[in-house]
């Protein structure tokens, strides 16, 4: 029998990222938030002609071209 809800598949309660009041979210989404955020961040005026196409660093890169757009 499989065991449900265990504590090794819940995000981490100190580890939480703060939202809006009434935005409930998935333990799925909740994840990619958090990998998301932990993943380290890459300038957006580096060099990123190494970052694969598709992946969690070029994804975290993008946002933050878009960042420094709407920043000015």
């Amino acid at each position: 029998m499989e065991e449900q809800n265990l504590i090794i598949d819940r995000p981490p309660k100190f580890n939480r990222v703060k939202l809006p009041k009434g935005l409930n979210l998935s333990k799925g989404e909740m994840r990619k938030i958090m990998q998301f955020r932990d993943n380290p961040y890459i300038s957006s005026y580096s060099d990123f002609s190494m970052i694969g196409s598709g992946t969690l660093e070029k994804e975290k890169h993008a946002c933050g071209v878009i960042h420094e757009i709407l920043k000015f």
